[in-house]
């Protein structure tokens, strides 16, 4: 089988400026190279560099890594001549005739990703090691695909990540969501450390299942544990941002300027130019004749990657009805979530054509899905909703009713980023053609998908917004912002925020109808 080594740049870069004077970077970060290569004789070689931060995940998080900066000024480094003898590095490794990619705005453990997943699945047939320090990049590790640590000489497999972690690398999106993440400023949930998060991960499965409303009565039985309760939302963005996206869904983290670059990226042509290598060992003052043998002279055509990932943008689409929309969402196949459905497939909107209310939630739960219709009378989110609807004056029959997601997530996890945007053209769709006067969100996805309002919906439960411009564009609506029914469900301080959503809607509707 042939072997790819997929290598994250920047932890090469920040070990060499630890460890080196300043002017001697470049060499160092070259002697590691050529020790990982050297490592694993690869077939093929990509290296991915950072340029900045992750822009989407910190659109939906504002304090994502937000301590970097502070971090790199006080280090004592040279952060001027530090980018100069990247760059010179970056050089180096382009007259070897490597790849090298490099996307501003997106994170190198986002491209080493769809790279892993492009290997391993699409193209098939590729062993795939991934060489950084980031354990963030456990959650890839699979059958075709390790991780290997050049600094500690770890070589990770599922076993090694499942021993580490106490959970296996699927898991550990959720475990630290729970615990949380100090290296990228995620702070979890207060008192909830590894060693609560685990056990309970174990035992449910998953944050859908733990969050369940249904577990609410246990998870209570602890002080510990009925803190996780009241904070449901909040660990859902959590999720979204440790979550890596998939092939499926990448295109969705990217914008037009990020897709060009990444396309340009992939497709740069490659072309080893010994003499540049000669001179650039002269000025570096060291030469690496081992390199004649440990690269690749080629590398494998990427096109096919970018053109995979665009094969599921559903921007520019345009429906004249709600019968074509539903048509589109039952032909979808743009994220993850599709092939959740089981037998049952998307669920559909419903309610009152004409209704000049529109209720929005996240995605449907398990009894939503089975009886494909959102908000399901019998589900206790459903009825929770009625009880709102009832004391705010207004009832079922007069909404037209539906989720930000049309489909279902496995052991009902929060939807990630990319999926919940990739469902985004069809609620753009209803709101045209329904034309409500008033669209009530239900909880943070729904809040985020129609107001510009990225922090926590607990903190806006209550406001109704006049017009306001979220993820879907402009909104030609008064927009409500609530809890979701499922965070009143769960504890009591969801009640509270709920209860107060109910007052602030029911006056705001009082004095309109006066």
């Amino acid at each position: 089988m042939a072997r790819v080594l997929l290598i994250d740049g920047n932890p090469l870069l920040w070990r060499a400026a630890h460890s080196s004077p300043i002017e001697q970077v470049s060499k160092k970060i070259l002697e590691y190279f050529f020790e990982v290569t050297s490592r694993f004789a690869p077939d093929d070689i990509v290296v991915c560099w950072d340029r900045g931060k992750s822009r989407w995940r910190c659109e939906v998080y504002t304090e994502y890594k937000a301590q970097r900066l502070q971090q790199k000024r006080e280090s004592g480094i040279d952060l001027e001549a530090l980018q100069e003898q990247l760059l010179f590095t970056q050089s180096y490794i382009s007259a070897l005739g490597v790849r090298q990619i490099t996307v501003p705005g997106v994170e190198a453990d986002d491209v080493l990703a769809w790279l892993a997943e492009y290997y391993s699945t699409i193209i098939s047939g590729w062993n795939v090691v991934v060489a950084t320090g980031d354990r963030d990049l456990w959650q890839l590790v699979g059958p075709d695909v390790k991780v290997y640590d050049h600094q500690k000489g770890l070589f990770v497999d599922q076993a090694a990540a499942e021993e580490h972690f106490g959970v296996g690398p699927e898991l550990i999106p959720d475990l630290k969501a729970l615990s949380g993440d100090s290296s990228d400023n995620l702070p979890g949930v207060r008192g909830v450390g590894p060693k609560t998060a685990v056990p309970l991960l174990e035992k449910y499965g998953g944050l859908g299942n733990l969050l369940d409303p249904e577990n609410a009565k246990a998870l209570k039985a602890k002080k510990t544990t009925a803190r996780i309760l009241p904070e449901g939302d909040f660990i859902a963005e959590m999720y979204r941002l440790v979550k890596i996206p998939s092939l499926h869904e990448g295109i969705h983290a990217l914008d037009d300027k990020e897709r060009k670059r990444l396309r340009a990226e992939v497709e740069a042509p490659l072309v080893r130019d010994d003499l540049r290598v000669q001179i650039l060992s002269q000025r570096i003052g060291k030469s690496f004749p081992a390199s004649e043998g440990l690269l690749p002279r080629c590398s494998t055509d990427l096109t096919g990657m970018v053109d995979y990932m665009e094969a599921y943008d559903a921007q520019n689409r345009f429906w004249g009805s709600l019968r074509e929309v539903d048509r589109a969402i039952g032909d979808c196949n743009l994220c993850p979530l599709r092939s959740c459905c089981e037998e049952y497939g998307p669920t559909y909107s419903a309610g009152r054509l004409g209704a000049e209310i529109m209720i929005v939630g996240r995605n449907p739960g398990r009894q939503e899905l089975e009886n494909r219709e959102p908000f399901y009378p019998e589900a206790p989110a459903g009825k929770r909703l009625d009880e709102f609807l009832s004391r705010v004056g207004v009832s079922r029959e007069e909404c037209w009713i539906t989720n930000t997601c049309k489909c279902y997530s496995t052991n009902n996890r929060p939807p990630t980023y990319p999926e919940l945007v990739a469902c985004l053209p069809y609620l753009r769709a209803e709101l045209d053609l329904v034309q409500p006067k008033l669209v009530i969100a239900f909880g943070n996805e729904a809040m985020s998908a129609l107001t510009s309002y990225r922090s926590r919906v607990t903190k806006h439960s209550g406001e109704i917004l006049e017009n306001p411009v979220g993820l879907v564009g402009p909104v030609d609506a008064q927009v409500a912002i609530s809890v979701h029914p499922s965070a009143a469900l769960r504890s009591t301080q969801g009640q509270r925020d709920m209860e107060y959503a109910e007052t602030m809607l029911k006056t705001f509707l009082e004095e309109a109808n006066k």
